[in-house]
């Protein structure tokens, strides 16, 4: 924690907005409840991210969500976060009510079919809280600063970066990791990035001689999701992002 953080109440606009963007981008389980729609989860070919803080959906064209979405049905989100609350607590969630609005088409990357994209607009936000005596607290959220561009760069954005790299690249990390730890890459047991932030991040490894961490510091700070991968592609190779 920063002691610009620390000092700061829990009520403070900015660390509210900054927790649930962290949720909304390290997301688990999720629940819509559409205007109109009571069948939306029906939909198999439904997925979920978060783009600019934005909940975005894709699905079929001819569903359920697309149709409410044509309409400018109210929707309400309800996502809890992957990330760990304080000890003895459960890991907060997010509530993220609005308008559901088309945002166009995309190919699936799985099977080139075309998808609807659907974006929630918010219009409210609120973040829930449940400490280790279990008492819940719900905390408004204001949607500018729940928009600003400063959060663009959250813990659960960075978290799912790291996730990312590990699940999607793992052969590009383990060469990547053998090159910036100057270790053959038949000598690495496993790889893996920690601790990622806007400043650098722990690169992690395990080989014959034992298990290793060493800290790569960016440049410079990155502002924005761009530059983080821009960072991380110099440090640790095009593969990686």
């Amino acid at each position: 924690m920063t002691a610009e953080s620390s000092t700061r109440p829990l009520h403070d606009p900015y660390l509210v907005a900054a927790e649930a963007r962290a949720v909304l981008s390290c997301a688990t389980d999720a629940g819509l409840v559409v205007e109109g729609a009571p069948d939306v989860l029906r939909d198999d070919t439904l997925g979920m991210a978060e783009r600019d803080g934005v909940p975005t959906f894709t699905c079929s064209p001819a569903g359920d969500l697309a149709l409410a979405a044509a309409r400018g049905a109210g929707a309400v989100l309800t996502v809890d976060s992957a990330l760990a609350g304080p000890a003895g607590a459960r890991p907060p969630s997010v509530t993220v009510s609005g308008r559901l609005s088309l945002a166009g088409l995309e190919a699936c990357p799985c099977c080139e079919d075309e998808r609807q994209v659907v974006r929630l607009v918010p219009e409210q936000v609120a973040l829930q809280l449940t400490g280790p005596d279990g008492v819940a607290t719900s905390l408004a959220v204001p949607v500018e600063e729940y928009a600003a561009p400063a959060h663009a760069l959250n813990r659960g954005y960075l978290q799912r970066c790291v996730e990312h790299a590990g699940r999607c690249h793992p052969e590009e990390l383990r060469a990547s990791v053998a090159l910036a730890a100057g270790v053959p890459v038949e000598r690495l047991i496993a790889a893996e990035l920690a601790e990622l932030t806007a400043g650098g991040v722990d690169v992690r490894w395990i080989d014959d001689a034992g298990a290793h961490v060493t800290r790569l510091v960016f440049p410079r700070a990155a502002r924005t999701p761009v530059e983080l991968a821009a960072m991380l592609r110099r440090e640790l190779g095009a593969g990686i992002c």
